[in-house]
C-alpha cells in the first residue's frame, strides 16, 4: 500500500525483476492473476484520522482476499501521515511491531543514527525540507503523528546479520516499542533488514520506501510456485485429440480428465484439462468450464490455451471475463489476445476451433502464451 500512485508504481515495477506478475490498483478487488497488487490509498493530504480509516480498510480488504503479506510503502523523506498510516496498518494487520526503513540508496536517501540523509545531507537541509518539517530524526517525525513508542536499529547491529537483527527487535518489543527505525545506506543493509524482519513473520509489518521492494521481491518469488500453462480442451474432433497427443510429447504435461477429482502438479509446465472421448462437447462443457475455473483458482497459471468454441465461451463465462482483447496470431486461425475483465484480467489466452490446424497447433500455442508472458 503506498499513499500515492507514483509510490505505488515505483514499488510495483521492483518486483518485475524477480518475475514477479504485478500492476497497480486505485481501488476494487485483487485480480487472482497478479502476483503483487499495489494500492494507492490516495491518503498523503488527508487529514491523519482519514488517512488511518482507510488503511485499516485497505489492509483488512486484503486480508480478506487472501494477502500473503501487507508491505506499508512509505515516502522516502516521509511525507504525509506516515506515522498514523503505521499505527493504523500494524493494528489492522495484527502484527505486534512495525518495521520502518525508508531508505533508497540508488536515489541518494540513506538513514544514519535515525536521520533521514539526501545525498549525505540532512533532509531538511534540502529543497525537501520545506516538505518533511523542521526535523531529519525519524522518531520526532513520526512522533507527531502517532503515540505509539519508537525503538531504533542502528546501522551495526543492521551489518551484524540477521540473528544479530531478530535478537534486537524481539527485545526491542519486549521493551514496548511498537515501530522500530532501521538504519540503512547500501542494498546490502536494505538486504539484512528484509532477512531479519521476515524471520519474525506476520507478527511485523515491514514499511519503508520502493528500495526496500528490490530486495523483497526475491524472497516473495521463491516462495511461489512456477507458473503453468492451462490447456484446456472441450472438443472431441480427431485433430483436436491429435493436438493433445504431440502436445503431450513435447512438453511436461499434467494430464488432467473432467468428470474426476485429478489434482495437477506443480513441477509441470503444461496442465492439460480433457474432457471424455464419448459423447458430444455440449455433454462436456459445464464441468470442464467448472474444473478449468478451479485449476485457475488454486494453481498459479500464467496463460491458457482453449480449444473448442462452446468451451472457449463456457470457460471465460465462468471466470467473469467479458472477452478477450485481441493481439493478433500465432498462425492463421490461432488468435492470441489477454482477457478483459473478471478475476483473471490480463491473462494471455490462445483460442482454437476443435477441428483448425496442425498437429504443432496446441504446442504452437502454448509457446506463445509463454511469450507474452514475458511482454507483460
Amino acid at each position: 500500500m503506498a499513499d500515492d500512485l507514483t509510490g505505488a508504481a515505483d514499488s510495483a515495477a521492483r518486483c518485475l525483476p524477480s518475475g514477479l506478475r504485478a500492476r497497480v490498483s486505485i481501488g476494487g478487488d485483487a485480480s487472482a492473476w497478479y502476483d503483487v497488487e499495489a494500492f494507492d490509498t490516495d491518503t498523503r493530504h488527508l487529514p491523519p484520522a482519514m488517512a488511518s480509516e482507510i488503511v485499516a480498510g485497505v489492509v483488512e480488504h486484503c486480508l480478506r482476499m487472501g494477502a500473503v503479506e501487507v508491505y506499508k510503502k512509505v515516502d522516502s523523506v516521509l511525507r504525509g501521515n506516515v506515522g498514523a498510516e503505521l499505527e493504523a496498518a500494524m493494528r489492522a494487520a495484527g502484527a505486534e511491531l512495525v518495521l520502518l526503513c525508508p531508505a533508497f540508496p540508488e536515489q541518494g536517501r540513506t538513514v544514519v543514527e535515525s536521520h533521514l540523509l539526501v545525498n549525505d545531507t540532512p533532509v531538511t537541509a534540502t529543497s525537501l525540507g520545506r516538505e518533511v518539517g523542521a526535523s531529519s530524526y525519524v522518531p520526532e517525525i513520526l512522533g507527531a503523528q502517532t503515540s505509539l513508542p519508537v525503538g531504533l536499529l542502528g546501522l551495526r547491529s543492521v551489518r551484524s546479520g540477521r540473528e544479530v537483527i531478530v535478537q534486537e527487535l524481539e527485545a526491542l518489543r519486549r521493551s514496548g516499542a511498537r515501530i522500530v527505525v532501521a538504519d540503512a545506506c547500501s542494498g546490502e543493509d536494505l538486504a539484512a533488514v528484509a532477512d531479519g524482519a521476515r524471520a519474525l513473520g506476520r507478527s511485523c509489518l515491514l514499511a519503508g520506501s520502493a528500495g526496500l521492494i528490490s530486495v523483497l521481491a526475491p524472497h516473495w518469488a521463491r516462495a511461489l510456485p512456477p507458473p503453468q500453462v492451462l490447456v484446456v480442451v472441450g472438443s472431441l474432433h480427431p485433430t483436436a485429440r491429435a493436438q493433445v497427443r504431440l502436445l503431450l510429447e513435447k512438453e511436461s504435461c499434467a494430464l488432467v480428465h473432467t468428470g474426476n477429482d485429478e489434482e495437477p502438479d506443480d513441477s509441470s509446465r503444461v496442465i492439460v484439462l480433457l474432457t471424455p472421448d464419448e459423447g458430444t462437447e455440449g455433454d462436456h462443457v459445464g464441468e470442464l468450464a467448472k474444473r478449468a475455473a478451479q485449476v485457475l483458482r488454486s494453481r498459479r497459471v500464467s496463460g491458457m490455451v482453449v480449444t473448442g468454441g462452446d468451451s472457449a465461451r463456457a470457460v471465460l463465462e465462468a471466470i467473469g471475463a467479458s472477452g478477450v482483447a485481441l493481439l493478433g496470431e500465432v498462425v492463421p486461425g490461432l488468435p492470441c489476445g489477454r482477457l478483459v475483465g473478471g478475476d483473471y484480467d490480463g491473462l494471455p489466452v490462445v483460442t482454437k476451433a476443435g477441428s483448425f490446424g496442425r498437429e504443432e497447433a496446441l504446442w504452437w500455442g502454448v509457446i506463445k502464451v509463454e511469450e507474452m508472458i514475458g511482454e507483460r
